[in-house]
């Protein structure tokens, strides 16, 4: 029990010590604006929000909870995240999509995308100019990773907008230290495709710190 309550104060330290440096990017002007951070994971992702006089909030998604499953399932024109995500799964496996960090900035052939392919039954199909994984829902409408990813991130700022109580666009993602810079052009892809300014992309070791 003492190690899964320092567990979580490790990760709520580790979010508050990213959204902090966010805020410290700022460096040419003083900042007046709030500062979010995503700390996004092939499981799960969580949001952290620094607000002028506030060190940091721990940002709670519609179910008041401080992290969120990395799963978005879509069905026509309508979209569903995290546990409804998982929720929606067993009953249309084909348009929800898991884990998507693990395919990020990697082609179609890749042993990524491979094992991807042989764990779940989405309709991944390969772009044909980029070489890398689109999907392509029952519907019919097809998304590229990036795009999927985006939509998370969409949902991660409309958390932060709701605690701020004002709009929020600069943040730093965190990123496994052995991401190459296809993968780290696919986080930053995704951010804007957002609406999101990428302060910083920090890795999960400098976050911990």
């Amino acid at each position: 029990m003492k190690s899964t309550t320092q567990s979580k104060k490790r990760s709520l330290f580790a979010l508050g010590a990213v959204a902090a440096l966010g805020a410290l990017c700022l460096n040419t002007t003083p900042v007046d604006a709030a500062v979010m951070a995503i700390d996004y994971g092939t499981d799960w992702f969580k949001v952290a929000l620094v607000k002028p006089g506030i060190p940091f909030d721990i940002v709670l998604n519609a179910e008041s909870k401080r992290k969120t499953q990395s799963a978005i399932n879509i069905r026509g024109d309508n979209r569903a995240f995290g546990s409804e995500a998982l929720s929606l799964a067993t009953r249309f496996p084909q348009d929800s999509y898991i884990g998507l960090k693990r395919i990020l900035g990697h082609d179609y052939e890749d042993d990524h995308c491979v094992e991807f392919r042989n764990t779940f039954t989405n309709n991944m199909i390969r772009d044909p100019v980029r070489g890398t994984a689109t999907f392509e829902t029952t519907s019919g409408n097809q998304f590229t990773v990036e795009e999927l990813v985006a939509m998370q991130f969409a949902l991660a700022k409309q958390q932060a907008e709701e605690t701020a109580g004002e709009s929020v666009k600069d943040v730093v993602i965190t990123i496994p230290p052995y991401f190459n810079q296809y993968e780290r052009q696919a986080v930053l892809d995704a951010a804007d495709l957002a609406g999101l300014h990428v302060l910083s992309l920090i890795t999960d070791e400098s976050a911990g710190k």
